[in-house]
């Protein structure tokens, strides 16, 4: 044990003389880090040595990786990247991977090297991280969902990421969060196509395609042999088409997951584009054929007539005190509540109607007594702004 240590710490020669050549440390500090570093090495080197051992390790190399930073920063070190400036991270990887082959199975250790290597920015690790714990935890979708992510956004490649995806699908079939996932990339590969074929300035469909034509005929009458329109196709693309038949699949797949369905709305909610209502409409249609005695359901059927309520700017006495901006909406870009919209309200209220004739439970009174009481909220908050404004423009007008 002790030759091992020994060995392990005459391999951080070059970078202790590295740290001192560059003013990071000094002689004194650098004998105090190797003793520091002997002590955790041995204990990693007991025969129980405990996963809180590689912790605290890890700890104490990121504080001292911090602390480099600092000084670096503080003295301003200048210079090519050296040994000294790589050192201390590919010792944490080195930590983390001598606890990865005695805790295997251990998930969270997996995703903490995970995290660091994001922090760090080690992508070419974080690529063989993944890949190794996928190895040992084949049925965890959040690995699936860090691989296809590493190829999409640092790999750029589309196609593997969505290779891992269906991978992962396969596997994980049952899980929501790896379903909403994917149509969340799938989504992101339209935004992405949309923005580079604007900057080309390149023609991007303002509306979704409806239907495919038919194939044209020869001049003989028969069906001619020409395949679907290529442009055609390319607009179905940028409007979604291929997300639409991801959620599909997903629905099909899980079709009694209400779980998924909340998940899908949030994820399509995040992006605005041609295309997206039918998204929305897909999935509010599944809620309704499919979900007609589930009382959270019928709450989300009635929200979304809510969340399309318009909204009124925050008002308060250093508003009305400032001076108008020329250029400026009326709300001076404040960000405001929710208004209680009558329109909406009544939408919401028919949902709700239909919902108590149909599955008159306690929970769904409950439902819709919370959504009265908020409505309450909104319009006592508004009415109390609108009072507050109307009294500070008299003071305002004297003052001018």
């Amino acid at each position: 044990m002790a030759d091992t240590v020994q060995y392990l710490l005459e391999e951080q020669i070059p970078e202790l003389e590295d740290f001192e050549r560059r003013g990071y440390f000094t002689k004194a500090e650098l004998k105090a880090i190797m003793r520091k570093r002997q002590d955790f090495e041995y204990q990693l080197k007991r025969r129980a040595a405990l996963k809180q051992d590689f912790y605290r390790y890890i700890e104490y190399e990121m504080k001292l990786e911090e602390l480099r930073k600092l000084r670096k920063k503080t003295l301003s070190i200048t210079g090519k990247k050296s040994l000294a400036d790589v050192a201390i991270i590919r010792r944490i990887h080195f930590i983390y991977e001598r606890a990865a082959r005695k805790f295997k199975s251990d998930l969270n250790l997996w995703m903490r090297w995970i995290e660091y290597c994001k922090t760090s920015r080690s992508h070419k690790q974080l690529s063989k991280v993944v890949t190794k714990a996928l190895q040992r935890h084949i049925t965890v979708s959040a690995l699936w969902i860090e691989a296809a992510a590493w190829e999409f956004e640092r790999g750029s490649n589309v196609a593997s990421a969505r290779a891992l995806m269906q991978q992962g699908l396969r596997v994980c079939k049952g899980d929501a969060a790896m379903w909403a996932e994917y149509v969340r990339m799938e989504l992101l590969y339209v935004a992405k196509l949309r923005a580079r074929r604007e900057v080309l300035g390149l023609d991007v469909p303002d509306a979704p395609v409806s239907a495919t034509p038919a194939a044209p005929s020869s001049e003989d009458g028969e069906e001619g042999q020409q395949g679907p329109d290529p442009e055609l196709a390319v607009r179905a693309v940028l409007t979604g088409a291929v997300a639409k038949v991801a959620v599909r699949n997903a629905m099909s797949t899980l079709r009694d997951s209400l779980e998924l369905r909340q998940r899908l709305l949030a994820v399509i909610g995040e992006f605005d584009f041609p295309g997206i209502e039918e998204l929305v409409e897909l999935v509010y249609s599944s809620l309704e054929s499919h979900f007609s005695a589930i009382e959270e359901a019928w709450d989300m059927r009635a929200q979304r007539h809510a969340a399309a309520a318009p909204t009124t700017p925050e008002f308060t006495e250093e508003d009305a005190a400032a001076p108008s901006t020329s250029g400026r909406d009326g709300d001076g870009g404040r960000t405001g509540r929710r208004a209680f919209d009558p329109a909406s309200h009544k939408r919401v209220m028919g949902v709700y109607e239909q919902a108590l004739g149909a599955v008159p439970t306690q929970r769904m009174y409950t439902l819709v007594v919370g959504y009265l009481a908020r409505s309450l909220e909104e319009l006592l908050a508004a009415s109390a702004a609108a009072g507050s404004s109307s009294d500070s423009l008299p003071a305002t007008a004297a003052a001018t």
